[in-house]
């Protein structure tokens, strides 16, 4: 009898309304990441003949490592407590890759609209974190780091890691790196979709930013909340 339960539509409508049951008793913070679910799924269901999923960031990171060139530099744009900078030293230290990161350490600068974030948030109370032997760190306004690195910098930029969250100042690096984003240049995004209002976020930021530049580009690979992309310059 089990058996036959198990295998039959039965299971199937039993499963159904247990959703359905659920679904009506989520709050609406709940609900609301739910859908930001179902729309970002339904959007990289419209990719899935030439990208990668990922069940997890880090997998995603490793791939993209696995993509660049030796003796390259990887830069990271929020840096927080030093995860993600730490996991991409680990992945490219075979390589001789060196990697910069740029952070205040004092949190988000403007609210993260659609989620509870808000100036502050995320911040490492101005301390920098501990890092691998191949990762420099530069604290301060991106817009007074960046340029100074970028003057100086002798390396070619294979990858860049936004963890910016917003569109805003995502969009106002973009625009600080425009002379190293080239052809082949890789780009990950770590908040592009799987949150409410993410089509006003990171996403934003790099389409609006796509189309001032008229650059070609595809993706890569997706995770759960985050966009592999490959670049190419079309002027």
């Amino acid at each position: 009898m089990l058996k036959k339960f198990f295998n039959s539509q039965l299971l199937n409508k039993f499963l159904y309304y247990r959703y359905r049951f659920k679904q009506k008793n989520w709050t609406v913070y709940e609900l609301l990441h739910q859908r930001s679910i179902e729309k970002s799924t339904d959007y990289i269901e419209n990719y899935l003949s030439e990208v990668l999923i990922f069940p997890s960031r880090e997998r995603l990171w490793k791939y993209a490592v696995t993509l660049l060139e030796q003796k390259s530099r990887i830069i990271e744009l929020g840096v927080y407590k030093g995860y993600s900078i730490n996991c991409l030293a680990d992945y490219s230290h075979m390589k001789d890759i060196d990697i910069w990161g740029f952070d205040t350490f004092e949190g988000l600068t403007e609210s993260w609209f659609g989620t509870s974030f808000y100036p502050g948030s995320y911040s490492n109370d101005g301390q920098l974190p501990k890092t691998r032997s191949t990762v420099t760190l530069q604290k301060g306004d991106l817009s007074n780091t960046l340029p100074n690195f970028l003057k100086a910098n002798d390396r070619k930029i294979s990858l860049i890691h936004f963890d910016l969250d917003s569109r805003n100042i995502t969009f106002t690096a973009l625009n600080l790196l425009n002379s190293v984003i080239k052809d082949s240049t890789l780009l990950i995004f770590d908040e592009y979709h799987g949150f409410p209002s993410f089509e006003n976020g990171e996403k934003a930021a790099w389409k609006d930013f796509a189309l001032q530049e008229n650059l070609s580009w595809r993706y890569l690979a997706f995770s759960n909340q985050q966009a592999l992309i490959e670049v190419s310059k079309s002027n």
